[in-house]
């Protein structure tokens, strides 16, 4: 997994992030060193990092990632996914693929979005994922996840609808602006549906500037 051709001190950053007997401080500092020199020959030793225990670790190889923006993380990543039920460590992985916008990431991700056997802050992250893939499964997956028992996921789904800007989310959305449950801070779903309203209607074509839109 070492590349003699990197220069030694990133082979050494590398090498701490693969030693089991190297503390979270060490391999944070590694961890920077790779992300600003952006070197792709280290996700394989990344991925793993983002499962970690230690949050700043996990966090700091999480953003490494993305900045490295590699498609070999892709695959990592979902492998990640698939392996690893720490809802923690499933969260950092989703955000990851989401800032990666790598579309090989969106049946994995509908199919959490719909599985309402998640932990519900699972499906949450893979509802506001689903802004970052505009295509008509994501817009399927979000319209079947605006009827989720959660607030927490409606609000983002309504968040990620009005990234798609078309009529048949404008619809959804417009129901969801009757959803006045709680969540973040305070925040409604239905204040939420009501921003991305204005969103799409700011953005669309005068033959979508239809009824109470």
């Amino acid at each position: 997994m070492i590349n003699r051709e990197l220069p030694l001190i990133l082979n050494h950053a590398m090498a701490v992030c693969l030693d089991p007997n190297e503390n979270a401080d060490a391999k944070i500092k590694a961890v920077r060193l790779l992300d600003q020199h952006r070197v792709r020959e280290a996700i394989r030793v990344l991925v793993p990092l983002v499962a970690n225990e230690d949050d700043v670790l996990a966090v700091t190889a999480t953003s490494a990632i993305t900045n490295i923006n590699s498609r070999t993380a892709t695959r990592l990543l979902l492998r990640t996914l698939n392996r690893n039920s720490r809802t923690e460590a499933v969260l950092r992985t989703i955000y990851a693929l989401r800032m990666l916008c790598d579309r090989r990431a969106l049946p994995y991700l509908i199919s959490i979005l719909n599985d309402e056997t998640r932990p519900a802050p699972i499906r949450d992250e893979a509802a506001e994922a689903m802004a970052v893939f505009p295509s008509k499964q994501a817009l399927k997956a979000l319209i079947r996840a605006s009827n989720d028992p959660s607030p927490c996921v409606r609000l983002s789904v309504a968040y990620s609808l009005g990234c798609f800007k078309n009529k048949e989310s404008a619809d959804i959305l417009q129901k969801l602006a009757h959803d006045h449950n709680q969540v973040y801070g305070g925040r409604t779903v239905s204040e939420q549906a009501c921003d991305s309203l204005l969103a799409i209607k700011s953005s669309a074509p005068k033959w979508m500037l239809f009824g109470n839109l």
